[in-house]
């Protein structure tokens, strides 16, 4: 597949995009790692390091009382971090619970598959940010329309011969599905046939996994898998 970086468009993309479209000033406090912030860059959008309060160094009541809050952050952004402790989660309830300041979510998938088994997604770190905050995020990826919406402005496409691929139903299948796209669910991550057999918005079609995609294209088009 050739690409160039432009066409490869994520969650953290659509949070820059989101605060460029909507006019949104100010700094960006980040949860969140360092794909966040070279989105935020390629926007010329202030923004806290991704590596800041990494270290957990509340000891005490007395420092959580001190804690030291930045007066231009206007926008809290979320999403996976593999340093998330309770030092950022301080600083994000304290920003988000500020009615100036808008609170927003890259992707709300709780949990991710690993070869040791599930790990905690952005979700986890967002849950524990709303919960404490008493604020719902903006959520601008999957399934968020938003996201598709951005991908279109970008790199138009026919949307009827466009395929949804993914591996969670309440994200990927959804996003697709609300889209107008053929949805695509493979069972090498979240769910299973036997979820999809449950669920509301069920996928247009179902493959244990990624390769078997090439093998069916090969075998209707076979082609285009020589080009």
């Amino acid at each position: 597949i050739h690409l160039k970086k432009e066409q490869i468009l994520c969650s953290s993309f659509a949070a820059a995009a989101y605060l460029h479209k909507h006019g949104l000033k100010g700094k960006a406090y980040v949860v969140g790692e360092k794909g966040i912030c070279d989105e935020l860059d390629e926007h010329d959008i202030p923004h806290t390091e991704f590596s800041g309060h990494a270290v957990n160094d509340f000891t005490n009541d007395g420092e959580l009382v001190r804690m030291e809050i930045d007066d231009e952050v206007r926008t809290v952004i979320v999403g996976f971090d593999r340093r998330f402790n309770y030092k950022k989660l301080a600083h994000a309830q304290r920003y988000a619970m500020d009615p100036r300041v808008t609170f927003i979510a890259t992707n709300t998938d709780s949990s991710f598959p690993h070869s040791a088994g599930l790990l905690p997604g952005a979700g986890a770190f967002i849950k524990a940010i709303e919960e404490c905050s008493g604020r719902s995020a903006i959520v601008v990826g999957k399934p968020n329309r938003f996201l598709i919406d951005c991908i279109e402005n970008i790199c138009p496409f026919n949307r009827e011969r466009t395929l949804m691929v993914g591996d969670r139903l309440n994200t990927d299948i959804i996003f697709g599905s609300d889209a107008g796209v053929a949805t695509l669910l493979v069972e090498t991550g979240i769910h299973s046939a036997s979820d999809a057999e449950q669920a509301e918005v069920k996928p247009n079609y179902l493959m244990e996994n990624v390769a078997m995609i090439y093998h069916a294209v090969k075998a209707l088009r076979p082609e285009a898998c020589n080009a």
